[in-house]
């Protein structure tokens, strides 16, 4: 269960990066540095391209766990 946790968070927070990614940029950017500076498009394209292959690594992953997991429904037994 807790390994259940741990994926549905990741899972999460990718989703957010994805879809918040310049956000997330800036705020990164303000609590290492002290002065301003400008993100590129190229900079958040390629952490949203980070965020997208992470999700489908992990989409991949739980859809061949749950094809290969032996689950009893009823009187079926894979």
């Amino acid at each position: 269960m807790a390994i259940t946790l741990l994926i549905t968070a990741i899972y999460v927070i990718l989703i957010k990066i994805f879809f918040n990614a310049e956000k997330l940029l800036l705020w990164i950017e303000q609590r290492t540095k002290k002065e301003e500076s400008q993100l590129t498009k190229a900079t958040i394209d390629n952490t949203k391209m980070a965020s997208l292959i992470g999700i489908l690594v992990i989409t991949v992953v739980l859809i061949i766990t749950f094809i290969n997991t032996n689950v009893e429904i009823g009187n079926y037994q894979k």
